[in-house]
């Protein structure tokens, strides 16, 4: 009787395949997660790559990697316009390998991002490791947040 019911109500069929959508953010975290590939960010597309990576750092944290990865690549990126994530993350007492990272890409920061980033590093939870971080880069845009008084 029950496969009676199958037959009348129309089974699904074996031979179709079953599509699935996978996302833009979805395939950079295939992408990402490649433990041993030398990654290029240039070579990342996505019709929305800058808000994928920002998704990726905020959601996923394994592999530990996949996050560190797209940060490093919306700082080569996007460095101005993930000017507010980037504050956002080397502020926050839960992401301090990000916020090394983050301190670490700062010499290649166009000056007034990377001012800023560096000032919310130097005044937050991590401000003591981010300063070694800054004065080992010998970068002079830092000096004066590095002084004794900074301005």
């Amino acid at each position: 009787m029950p496969y009676l019911l199958l037959l009348a109500c129309g089974a699904p069929s074996i031979t179709e395949p079953i599509q699935e959508e996978v996302s833009h953010t979805q395939e950079l975290i295939v992408q990402l997660s490649a433990r041993d590939h030398q990654l290029s960010c240039s070579t990342l597309s996505s019709s929305q790559l800058k808000k994928d990576l920002v998704e990726i750092v905020d959601t996923i944290e394994r592999p530990p990697w996949v996050p560190m990865r797209a940060a490093a690549c919306l700082t080569e990126l996007y460095p101005q316009d993930s000017k507010e994530d980037l504050i956002r993350w080397i502020s926050a007492p839960n992401k301090k390998g990000l916020a090394f990272l983050i301190a670490g890409q700062l010499s290649k920061i166009p000056d007034d991002s990377a001012i800023s980033i560096a000032k919310a590093g130097l005044e937050g939870p991590h401000a003591l490791d981010i300063r070694v971080r800054l004065e080992k880069q010998k970068d002079e845009r830092f000096i004066p947040l590095l002084s004794p008084n900074p301005q």
